[in-house]
């Protein structure tokens, strides 16, 4: 069961779009991330799929953030085809998106999603007290220090970028 992972072209935007709905159907659109998403835009330098020859199986999107005066990048929506669940399609699309991300300068990453899953990839537990636009559950708000010692600075509120 082979796989590629590549930028996603816009004209599997809407497969992918698709993908998100099935897998995480429409209490998607009420969560704190979908907030950050509103009226932002995804950076297509980070906005990843991958393909198998059943067609687009995952994808992966950030978009920008701030979190008080230090800007970032959201994660998410990361999603795997569930028959693919377990074959390092996740691992795969978190490893390729995080080295474009370092590789463009960024210096963060934030995502609210399941830390065991996500530790795995170098994410951990957000400081206390980041003011979210929405309900979250602070065990689930996680960060990646691309530079490391960054989060030692956080505090404020998390927004779209400005």
């Amino acid at each position: 069961m082979a796989f590629e992972i590549k930028q996603t072209p816009p004209e599997l935007e809407n497969d992918k779009l698709s993908l998100t709905s099935k897998i995480l159907g429409p209490g998607r659109l009420v969560r704190m991330a979908e907030r950050l998403r509103e009226n932002n835009q995804q950076i297509p330098e980070l906005n990843f799929c991958a393909i198998s020859d059943e067609g687009m199986i995952g994808g992966i999107a950030y978009w920008p953030i701030q979190i008080g005066p230090t800007p970032a990048l959201l994660l998410g929506p990361l999603i795997v085809n569930p028959l693919w669940q377990g074959k390092g399609v996740g691992r795969g699309l978190m490893a390729t998106s995080l080295a474009a991300a370092e590789k463009l300068g960024h210096e963060l990453v934030l995502l609210v999603g399941d830390l065991s899953y996500y530790s795995q990839s170098g994410f951990k537990i957000a400081p206390a007290g980041l003011n979210c636009p929405g309900p979250v559950d602070e065990s689930r708000l996680l960060i990646y220090e691309i530079k490391p010692g960054i989060a030692a600075q956080l505090s404020g509120s998390v927004s779209a970028a400005r």
